[in-house]
């Protein structure tokens, strides 16, 4: 678990599922993370406030990148996903939190790097990843998923998010990019 000033983080409990759900509209995502995470799937990390209110959550897939041929060209590489914080506490160092605590892990499971998407369009996110040491691949990924909403109503959406990489340890990273 990690600490900060301002928040805690930890694996999610049965108790989180509806919590979350609270705090983070999403549908039944939070349920399925929980569930995946109870089967030794994925990890999924809470920030918590001192009071144990959620505040983000963040995913990581062990099994790589989930997004097109873009795991192909990136190789087994641990995936932080879902990266996800409460528009109120926002800009006060809960996505550095989970990011640092995802980390920390994906290390401490002997792994040199670890990859994120980032939709295009989300500049503000894009900003926070490379000020924590991430390096645009040039490769995109174009998902298309279901989620289903607080009222039960099925969503599609489609997004296109660029890879990024971060080195964990002193090895240096082989250009993905085509001629790179």
């Amino acid at each position: 678990m990690t600490s900060t000033a301002a928040v805690s983080i930890s694996d999610s409990s049965p108790e989180d599922v509806a919590a979350l759900e609270a705090a983070l509209p999403a549908g039944r995502a939070h349920e399925s993370h929980h569930a995946r995470a109870e089967a030794g799937l994925i990890d999924h990390l809470v920030a918590r406030t001192a009071d144990g209110r959620p505040v983000g959550t963040a995913v990581i897939h062990w099994d790589g990148y989930h997004g097109g041929d873009v795991a192909d060209r990136l190789g087994p590489i641990p995936e932080i996903a879902t990266v996800h914080v409460a528009e109120r506490t926002r800009s006060r160092g809960v996505g550095t939190a989970l990011i640092a605590e995802a980390e920390r892990r994906i290390a401490g499971r002997g792994h040199p790097r670890a990859c994120l998407g980032v939709g295009l369009d989300n500049l503000r996110a894009q900003a926070l990843y490379e000020r924590l040491g991430y390096t645009d691949t040039g490769l995109l990924s174009t998902v298309t998923y279901t989620w289903t909403d607080a009222a039960g109503t099925d969503h599609t959406a489609t997004e296109t998010d660029r890879a990024m990489v971060k080195i964990l340890g002193a090895q240096r990273l082989p250009n993905p990019r085509p001629g790179g």
